[in-house]
């Protein structure tokens, strides 16, 4: 609740230091003449109790992870930005518990596409206050955003399973967002996604998240690195009791520069064996100006049984030259050979595969038996994923 006085620690910490007093944001809705009081057991300053954010376990999975005191600069971050109030005001807190405030406010909330930029009040080394980049049609784009959200999952066919919600987000995006890299500050957030279909890696991750914490699916964001230490970001997701791995953008073919237009599903629901080898979890916080070791902690993802080719037949625990042969047969007489997935469980396997196939003819042999009046075919290969993809067409 709001008070009448002020903590004679924090004014004289405000007068000593030489700054102006702490400005109080619009959205407390004070009246004239009345002061507050910051309370250091309560960790939270507001208004009203009505003005205290609810937690949603779907959406609030850094939240969890900070001390009361981190959770209630969090709690006032929220706060200020449901009402779109660019000037928020903190109980006083330390720079590195700030820092992990905001970093976890961040990564919980890609609805709030406006936390990019901010300025930090400080009073002896302590946040005060933070004060975000803020223009006046951020609400009207946020409710248009919203809107188009809640279109694409009204499309969702009526029954469909948590997997297949969250395929159908991984697929809409794929077939609607390009990769692009513009060097533009909304590349990093929802705009990007929803109004110019064009993003890079936090882009994709944070409208992913968006449309699961939409429709009520378990899902945060998470940092790391690929490719020997290239930035990168990618989703996490709950289904019933386990967690699974998402990389919408590395499941977009337009990020691979892949000739073929068709969905890679080597990064939907898959587990730390499948992922973790090209993917390297960061567990800090990198920003510009800020960078802090061993913040915030991930499960453990050791379930894959919703690997998506696990599920469609198109898995090999080991190679077996007679079985992938009877495989790509059984394709090519259901007709079924516009995309031929074959995963293999291990890279030996995926090399021998390769190298049977490809270079010691036995594709071409399989394909005579069946193409008498010839065919052409086409593959691509990801290495790091142990995957062959085929494409036959009769002439």
């Amino acid at each position: 609740m709001l008070k009448k006085t002020l903590i004679p620690a924090i004014l004289s910490a405000v007068l000593l230091s030489g700054c102006d007093p702490i400005r109080i944001p619009d959205w407390l809705n004070l009246t004239d003449g009345d002061t507050i009081v910051i309370e250091p057991t309560a960790g939270t300053l507001y208004h009203t109790e009505q003005d205290v954010p609810d937690h949603d376990s779907n959406t609030d999975y850094y939240y969890a992870q900070l001390s009361s005191e981190e959770q209630g600069a969090y709690d006032l971050i929220a706060a200020g930005c449901s009402s779109y109030s660019g000037e928020i005001t903190l109980n006083p807190i330390s720079m590195d518990s700030f820092y992990k405030a905001q970093a976890a406010y961040t990564y919980d909330h890609p609805e709030v596409f406006w936390l990019h930029s901010f300025t930090i009040s400080s009073v002896n080394d302590q946040a005060v206050g933070v004060t975000y980049t803020m223009q006046d049609d951020y609400q009207s784009i946020s409710e248009n955003i919203q809107n188009m959200a809640d279109e694409i999952i009204a499309g969702i066919p009526a029954g469909s399973s948590t997997y297949e919600q969250i395929k159908y987000f991984y697929d809409y995006l794929v077939n609607t967002v390009d990769y692009q890299d513009a060097d533009d500050e909304i590349d990093q957030d929802i705009r990007s996604v929803f109004l110019n279909h064009s993003s890079v890696c936090t882009g994709y991750t944070r409208a992913f998240q968006y449309l699961c914490d939409r429709a009520g699916i378990w899902c945060t964001m998470v940092s790391g690195t690929v490719n020997d230490g290239v930035g990168h970001s990618w989703n996490l997701v709950r289904i019933d009791d386990h967690y699974y791995w998402v990389d919408v953008t590395w499941g977009d073919p337009v990020f691979t520069d892949a000739d073929v237009n068709m969905i890679d599903y080597n990064y939907l629901c898959v587990s730390d064996s499948q992922l973790l080898t090209s993917h390297v979890l960061d567990h800090g916080i990198r920003m510009s100006n800020y960078e802090s070791d061993s913040v915030f902690t991930y499960p453990e993802c050791d379930d894959d049984s919703l690997n998506y080719f696990k599920l469609n037949g198109s898995w090999f625990d080991s190679y077996d030259v007679s079985t992938v042969k009877q495989y790509i047969a059984s394709k090519i007489q259901s007709n079924d050979t516009e995309q031929i997935d074959i995963k293999f469980a291990d890279h030996d396997s995926y090399q021998a595969a390769y190298t049977d196939l490809f270079d010691n003819g036995v594709l071409v042999g399989l394909l005579k038996l069946y193409y008498h009046q010839g065919c052409s075919y086409s593959y691509t290969t990801d290495e790091a994923a142990d995957y062959i993809r085929l494409s036959i067409t009769s002439n």
